[in-house]
């Protein structure tokens, strides 16, 4: 009985550590399978408050596009927020970045948020993009603990930019969601139910022994 209760309370603990947010380059890494999509093929307006697939994707900047297939941001000292326009939460996310600035190292700064909490922060330092669609780069986040918002900006490496309120003019294509159900960690009070429900059987059990 008391190993009953010790692995209860460690799958307790274990479900209440805070999941680790992994960055990573390169298509595929971050979303194995694409439940929503955002390629801005259509886009003739501004990102101010742009939705595509139920995503949305915004910046406080109503410039408009580098070509027709994706956006850079003017020169703004904000930054992009990426989220869902029915606020599910996600296991991971990818995205196509380039820039309004000419080809070169780039910085770019992001933030995770759930449920309106940061969860996580970072500057992937020295990203080489540009303003050509062939030299664009695909960045993924991914957290089994979900989030729901994504936070971006980008600029130049020798802007020294690492922190959101300096100019920066970041790029976006093919904006990719996964919702990732099987990969979602378990409520804790899932698991409290469920154990209850086990050791009410080992109980009952005994009694009738």
């Amino acid at each position: 009985m008391k190993k009953i209760i010790i692995t209860f309370l460690t799958l307790i603990f274990v479900s209440n550590v805070q999941a680790t947010i992994i960055t990573t380059t390169g298509e595929g890494t971050a979303v194995t399978d694409i439940d929503r999509i955002a390629t801005f093929d259509n886009i003739s307006g501004s990102l101010l408050g742009y939705t595509e697939d139920n995503i949305l994707v915004s910046v406080d900047d109503t410039q408009c596009c580098l070509e027709s297939m994706y956006y850079g941001s003017g020169g703004n000292d904000s930054f992009v927020t990426i989220s869902t326009t029915d606020g599910i939460d996600f296991f991971g996310l990818e995205l196509q970045i380039g820039s309004g600035y000419s080809s070169a190292m780039h910085n770019v700064v992001w933030e995770i948020k759930r449920d309106g909490i940061t969860t996580g922060t970072g500057v992937l330092y020295d990203i080489y993009t540009s303003s050509l669609v062939n030299e664009r780069v695909t960045l993924g986040w991914s957290d089994v603990g979900l989030f729901d918002t994504l936070l971006i900006g980008a600029s130049l490496s020798s802007n020294n930019y690492n922190a959101f309120g300096q100019s920066q003019a970041i790029a976006l294509d093919n904006v990719k969601i996964d919702f990732g159900d099987i990969k979602q960690v378990p409520e804790p009070i899932s698991i409290l139910l469920f154990f209850l429900g086990f050791v009410g059987i080992i109980f009952t059990k005994n009694k009738t022994a």
